[in-house]
């Protein structure tokens, strides 16, 4: 069976693409921006929590726009130290959540209509993406940058932060996906994995010289 769209189902999409074109042109006056993604579920008094922010802090002081899911856990942290370093705190959060889940560390907070269109603003204005450890979204968001990394000439960084969270997946790439000729070496060469968030700022510094 084959379905076609209603004239109100093209408007609504024309009306999306439109506001997915104008948060971008939105957010690239803060370039250059980097995203930081990870799981909503990490704590304050996670270690994690406090790596993000202090790469956040670091990154902020450095000139780089923080940009995140405008959520807590990882974003709320990233958010927390752009802020606390004078940096800008950018959030971009889905319209149909729950407002409750924004969180309070944000200069300015962008609204796209579903995941997907917050995913290719992601990309579309981000310089790199930093992973911290997270759940099916944080995959999501990964996948979403390598698929569009893996089609285009000026391929972005991706930093996945935590080794032994990552490792599996990157072993399983290289063992599987690799191996059997699914992608190419090539397509895995804008992943760094580390464990120091002076390792990301160092390798920031390098890509940007």
């Amino acid at each position: 069976m084959m379905f076609t769209k209603t004239d109100d189902q093209e408007k609504k999409t024309s009306q999306a693409i439109s506001n997915c074109d104008d948060i971008t042109k939105a957010l690239l006056s803060f370039y250059p921006i980097i995203t930081i993604v990870g799981s909503t579920r990490v704590e304050t008094e996670d270690p994690l929590y406090e790596n993000a922010k202090a790469l956040a802090a670091r990154l902020s002081k450095k000139g780089f726009s923080i940009l995140t899911g405008a959520g807590h856990g990882i974003m709320l942290a990233a958010n927390s130290g752009a802020q606390e370093a004078n940096g800008i705190s950018l959030g971009l959060m889905v319209d149909n959540l729950n407002a409750d889940t924004i969180n309070s560390c944000l200069e300015h907070c962008f609204y796209v209509q579903d995941v997907s269109l917050r995913k290719q603003v992601f990309m579309s204005v981000s310089s790199a993406l930093v992973c911290f450890p997270g759940g099916f979204g944080t995959l999501d968001e990964l996948s979403e940058f390598l698929a569009i990394n893996q089609c285009s000439d000026q391929k972005k960084p991706i930093f996945l932060y935590g080794s032994t969270f990552w490792e599996p997946i990157l072993t399983w790439l290289h063992d599987h996906m690799l191996e059997d000729r699914y992608i190419d070496l090539k397509d895995l060469d804008c992943l760094f994995v580390f464990d120091d968030i002076e390792d990301i700022i160092i390798t920031v510094n390098m890509i940007q010289a």
